[in-house]
């Protein structure tokens, strides 16, 4: 079992078992966790250092829930992409599977 498959399966269980819990971690702990599944995919070192940089994903901390979906993430990823410019096929590959764990898990 992968790291990212336990973090997965661990939100299950608190949601499943505490409904209305809200999920509150260390920041530190939360970003390292993004950062190794980054890496895992293959997304260049420099892509990644702009990502967490501050006022990009950790803006995901100060949002409410209920807009994350809709407008948190796009923000996020425009906010990013401004950065990066991710232009090459494989680098979008990449970073659509970041985005479809991060949705999955987080």
């Amino acid at each position: 079992m992968g790291l990212g498959d336990f973090e997965q399966a661990l939100h299950l269980e608190i949601r499943d078992q505490f409904e209305s819990a809200c999920i509150v971690g260390y920041l530190f702990y939360w970003k390292q966790a993004i950062r190794r599944k980054m890496i895992s995919l293959g997304i260049a070192r420099v892509e990644v250092a702009a990502a967490m940089e501050s006022g990009v994903l950790d803006l995901f901390t100060v949002l409410p829930v209920n807009v994350l979906q809709k407008t948190g993430i796009p923000f996020v990823i425009k906010t990013l992409y401004r950065l990066i410019v991710p232009t090459e096929a494989d680098r979008k590959e990449k970073w659509q599977a970041f985005w479809d764990y991060f949705v999955k898990t987080w």
